[in-house]
């Protein structure tokens, strides 16, 4: 099996503060990957570095066999198009409805009419479950509901990587549930290579193939869920046993 994303030796620091510190990482195309951490550890940022939001200090970053790192923006932009990526809280632009939102990835996509952008935008708001709110605004749906269409336009071009950042943060547990039975729904159809950054073990149990846990800067363990729940590790068992609690 090939892998469809390989960090080697990844550093980034904000001024005097260090967020990543060496990270190694690979991840296999068609599995998703699950990184745990406490907020500010990093997770985030390690997201916007793959998809080649920020740069970072030192390291590669390989998504398909090339490295973002270096590439001029044409082809960086190519390969943006093949990375969907659902953001913390939706960012969905507030003036568009669910439907414009869903849509507008797909305004530079040749060959694809006014229509067809239309009709696809509500095909897959429907595999999200939201057909009925295409002409809402985000104003007036919960933040679950941000969620799933922030999913459906991140599926909108068809991408082979789908990034989430922290994809059931601040929902309630039927929610967050919900939220993960759909990630892993769409996974099972669409194949995808996935990376979920999150602190919510049991979305991280319902949906990771592997998953790894960052400290300060390093991931100190990597494996199946069950194995990290096992681990005698201090970090790592204390981490299990606080964010288990929530």
């Amino acid at each position: 099996m090939s892998d469809a994303i390989v960090l080697t030796d990844l550093h980034k620091a904000f001024g005097k503060q260090v967020v990543l510190n060496g990270i190694d990482l690979h991840v296999p195309e068609g599995q998703t990957f699950v990184l745990l951490g406490r907020s500010g550890t990093g997770k985030s940022v390690l997201l916007k570095l793959i998809v080649g939001l920020q740069k970072p200090d030192s390291g590669s970053i390989r998504v398909h066999e090339k490295d973002v790192t270096s590439l001029p923006i044409e082809e960086l932009n190519d390969v943006r198009r093949t990375i969907g990526f659902l953001f913390q809280d939706g960012a969905l632009y507030d003036s568009l409805t669910l439907g414009q939102n869903v849509a507008f990835p797909l305004r530079r996509q040749e060959g694809m009419n006014e229509k067809e952008q239309h009709d696809h935008a509500r095909e897959l708001l429907a595999q999200v479950g939201m057909e009925k709110d295409f002409d809402k605004l985000p104003s007036e749906i919960s933040g679950g509901m941000k969620k799933r269409a922030g999913l459906a336009r991140a599926l909108a071009l068809n991408p082979k990587i789908l990034l989430f950042d922290e994809p059931t943060s601040g929902l309630d547990p039927i929610t967050a549930h919900e939220i993960n039975d759909l990630i892993l729904r769409l996974h099972g159809e669409r194949k995808t290579t996935a990376v979920v950054v999150t602190h919510d073990l049991r979305g991280a149990h319902d949906v990771a193939d592997r998953v790894a846990l960052i400290h300060e800067g390093n991931i100190v363990i990597e494996g199946k869920y069950d194995e990290l729940k096992k681990s005698k590790e201090p970090i790592v068992a204390q981490f299990f046993k606080q964010e288990g609690r929530n």
